[in-house]
C-alpha cells in the first residue's frame, strides 16, 4: 500500500489546517509548482534542515524559476518533510534569499501535498482534492513559465534581464475596486453616447 511522505504530520502541532484555496491565500506564496523529486540531500543534524532537488513539471506562480531547483525544509522532528526520490508534489514556497539561486523555503503546516496514488489524506487538511486544487490554480493564475537552460535565462537569473511575474499582486482587484471600475466605465459610456447624440443633432 502506498504511504506518502506526510507534510501534515498528525504529531505536528499546526495552529490550523490550510483549508480551501482562495485567491487571497495565493498571494502569500512566491512560487507554486508541481515538481518531481530528483534527489534528496542528507539531513543536517545541527540545523535540522534538509534540501531536496526538483524537476519542475508545471509552474503556476513565480519568476526566475529554472527547470531544476532546490528547496530547503525541516527534516527532523514531528514538523518535518520526508521527501523520497520519485515522488511528485504540489508545493507552495517562499523565497527567503535575495537572489534567484537561493533555495525555496517550504513550511510543513502549509498546503504542500504529494500527488495521491491512492486514498488522499490531504483532502482533510486542504479541504480540496488534488484535482480540485490544481484546477483552481489553472483557472485563477496566469500561465507561468520556467527558464530554459540558455544564456538569456542565466542572465535573467543573475538579474541582468528582467522577468515579469504575470501573477504579481497588482493583478488582483478587490470587489470594491471592481465595482468602482464598472460604475466609472458605465458613466463614461453614457457620457460618450449623450455627446454623440448631441453632435449628430447639430449636424
Amino acid at each position: 500500500m502506498y504511504s506518502p511522505s506526510l507534510a501534515q504530520n498528525p504529531d505536528c502541532d499546526c495552529p490550523e489546517h490550510p483549508g480551501a484555496l482562495t485567491i487571497k491565500k495565493l498571494e502569500g506564496f512566491d512560487i507554486i509548482f508541481l515538481g518531481y523529486v530528483d534527489s534528496v540531500g542528507a539531513c543536517d543534524i545541527k540545523t535540522r534542515r534538509g534540501r531536496a532537488f526538483w524537476k519542475v513539471l508545471s509552474l503556476y506562480k513565480g519568476r526566475y524559476v529554472p527547470v531544476r531547483l532546490v528547496t530547503e525544509y525541516p527534516c527532523a522532528g514531528a514538523c518535518r518533510f520526508d521527501f523520497r526520490v520519485g515522488e511528485t508534489w504540489l508545493l507552495y514556497g517562499h523565497k527567503k534569499g535575495g537572489t534567484p539561486v537561493d533555495p525555496i523555503e517550504l513550511e510543513p503546516c502549509e498546503r504542500n501535498r504529494p500527488w495521491p496514488k491512492g486514498e488522499d489524506a490531504y483532502v482533510m487538511y486542504n479541504e480540496m482534492t488534488f484535482g480540485e486544487e490544481t484546477l483552481f490554480l489553472r483557472r485563477h493564475l496566469l500561465p507561468a513559465y520556467v527558464l530554459p537552460d540558455t544564456s538569456l535565462a542565466r542572465k535573467a537569473q543573475e538579474g541582468e534581464v528582467k522577468v515579469v511575474d504575470p501573477n504579481r499582486h497588482e493583478r488582483y482587484a478587490s470587489p470594491h475596486q471592481k465595482l468602482v471600475l464598472l460604475i466609472v466605465s458605465l458613466i463614461s459610456f453614457l457620457l460618450i453616447w449623450w455627446l454623440m447624440r448631441r453632435w449628430f443633432r447639430n449636424m
